[in-house]
């Protein structure tokens, strides 16, 4: 998934988190050392007990020796057992701050960033990168690299003793030693490309597992529950064939191969060292045999481990280039050091803009909405009404032309500074898993009287009084026990509470009947008192009050001016209100 070069870019960004808990990383280190050189002592042990105190007969020659040298070795396996445990624990505390530092800074990124990077990617893939990639982080350091460090040190260490004990021993060692550097090799040229398709295979099944759940309610009344499986199907079993050329890969490089090569040193330690016994060579003891032979399947066990988790390195650093291509992309300039005031004067000046490739959507827009007053926004589908609400939101910058708050341009503002002094109710009011309260507020502290007066002074008093818990009814995601009317009087609250300048009415009547319709009105109306509002309407009976409508065709004004001024003009906006009457009839 990543070359070279940016691996060492990944792999120096891991390293800058590692190095935030740099004190538990030391203590996991240190642990390891000790438990290592544990590990390489104990064979010797058992190589003196053979040497010094067994004689050529096998009998025993000196048991107070031995005893003690056993209880020795039985010392060393238990410190050796605790020093595991401890590193163990410690890496796996020193992964889990550093997942909790990766996932809290990913989330904060990606708050910030632009609109348009969530307009172009499904939420599953977002979800996949804060849950599944930095969980392969943390699996990093959790599991693989302690155990990639003990392997490492171990294998050196050992190669260490042998050098400076019996020198010409490490030739045994040695020998397969490239053998091992080009199945490193080999197991890295493909396992690349195995866990790139792997790791996209995965991040499609989460997109799609859930959209799929998001959208269960269509899919079940299209009945096109075979067609969205075979389509999950697909895609599950191009995972699984990733799936199955790592295993093999896995199973071919990191047993198989390692398991031959050390089945051949063993033989070829046990024939020279039988050569040497029969002609009587010296330094050949049956000990330094045995420390030989614990060496090398313990060497051979560890490069075996350092194989094994190189498929799953391989996955952390795909996982964490994920990451930090998120973090590479530029975060929207939210930062306010003015908080300045906005009144709500909004003038849209000369304004043309594109999504991608010069197809333009709007297309020289002028318009000027003084503070106080409501325009309204119509036109068929793709007329370009939404785009006007994105520019408005700075979530998109128009290529020509200017948009302008308070005679200023909006560039000359942050975007908290705008935002701050804005409130948008949508066509589909969602309700967040959380209490009444925490749907009002959005996590901002407010009196409870405040919030109560800003739900009754929507017309939400009946919804108050019904709730048990008050402010503090649960309502699951989405509120499926609220009425759409219901869902909607409680956006309305979330969008007063704020006391805006600007208000964004994005067909905020279109998914409810009449009868709620009249309901919520109330709160409309409340909604829209003393603030310029910009109403995007579904039904044009509730924008008759409008100071201006526009009405917009393929990204261009074609007319505009009050519901009398247009209706005597007998053009596209009347033909739309004949049709809207017809239909009501």
């Amino acid at each position: 998934m990543i070359d070279t070069r940016s691996t060492g870019s990944v792999i120096n960004r891991i390293l800058e988190y590692a190095m935030r808990v740099k004190k538990e990383l030391a203590k996991g280190m240190v642990l390891v050392l000790i438990m290592t050189g544990l590990q390489v002592l104990a064979p010797i042990l058992i190589g003196q007990i053979i040497d010094g105190k067994l004689s050529s007969s096998i009998s025993m020659t000196d048991i107070k020796g031995i005893s003690l040298i056993l209880l020795g070795y039985f010392a060393v396996g238990i410190v050796q057992s605790f020093f595991r445990y401890v590193s163990n624990m410690s890496f796996m505390d020193t992964a889990n701050l550093i997942a909790i530092e990766l996932r809290q800074d990913l989330f904060n990124h990606i708050q910030k960033l632009p609109q348009r990077y969530f307009d172009n990617i499904s939420a599953g893939k977002v979800v996949s990168r804060i849950t599944n990639d930095t969980n392969a982080l943390k699996v990093l350091f959790q599991n693989i690299l302690g155990q990639i460090v003990v392997s490492g040190i171990y294998i050196i260490v050992a190669f260490i003793i042998l050098l400076f004990t019996q020198p010409w021993a490490t030739l045994f060692l040695l020998v397969p030693l490239p053998i091992l550097v080009l199945m490193v090799k080999f197991y890295n040229k493909y396992s690349s490309k195995y866990n790139r398709e792997y790791r996209r295979s995965l991040s499609q099944i989460n997109s799609d597992i859930n959209e799929n759940i998001k959208g269960m309610e269509v899919i079940k009344t299209s009945n096109v529950e075979e067609e969205v499986f075979e389509e999950f199907k697909i895609i599950s079993e191009e995972n699984f064939n990733s799936g199955v050329q790592i295993e093999w890969l896995d199973s071919f490089t990191s047993f198989n191969a390692t398991q031959t090569l050390s089945n051949f040193n063993v033989l070829v330690i046990l024939l020279v060292f039988g050569i040497a016994n029969q002609k009587n060579i010296p330094g050949f003891t049956v000990g330094l045999m045995y420390v030989l032979l614990d060496y090398t399947q313990r060497i051979y066990h560890s490069t075996q481990h350092i194989i094994q988790r190189l498929r799953e390195i391989e996955r952390s650093l795909a996982a964490a280039d994920h990451i930090f291509e998120i973090f590479d992309m530029e975060e929207e300039d939210t930062i306010s050091d003015t908080h300045a005031q906005i009144y709500g004067d909004v003038e849209f000046k000369n304004v043309s803009f594109y999504y991608k490739d010069e197809d333009y959507v709007l297309k020289d827009i002028n318009f000027k909405v003084q503070r106080g007053n409501t325009i309204a926004l119509v036109g068929q589908t793709g007329s370009g009404k939404s785009s006007i609400i994105n520019l408005l939101f700075r979530f998109y910058q128009e290529q020509k032309g200017e948009v302008l708050f308070d005679g200023i341009n909006a560039d000359e503002y942050s975007l908290n500074d705008l935002r701050s002094n804005m409130s948008i109710v949508l066509q589909e009011p969602f309700i967040y898993e959380g209490t009444l309260r925490d749907n009002i507020t959005l996590g901002i502290e407010y009196d409870d009287e405040v919030i109560k007066d800003a739900l009754v002074s929507v017309g939400g008093e009946k919804l108050l009084s019904t709730l048990p818990d008050g402010l503090d009814a649960p309502f699951t995601e989405g509120g499926s026990t609220l009425s759409q009317g219901e869902k909607q009087i409680i956006t309305f609250a979330r969008a007063i509470i704020k006391d805006p300048k600007i208000l964004v009415l994005d067909e905020a009547t279109s998914s409810i009947d009449s009868e709620t319709e009249q309901f919520i009105q109330i709160g409309l109306n409340k909604l829209k008192e003393g603030r310029t509002t910009f109403v995007i309407a579904h039904r044009l009976s509730t924008i008759k009050d409008s100071n201006e409508i526009i009405v917009l065709s393929y990204g261009n004004i074609v007319e505009r001016g009050t519901h009398e001024e247009l209706v005597a003009q007998d053009g596209i906006y009347n033909a739309m209100l004949m049709k809207e009457q017809n239909v009501d009839r």
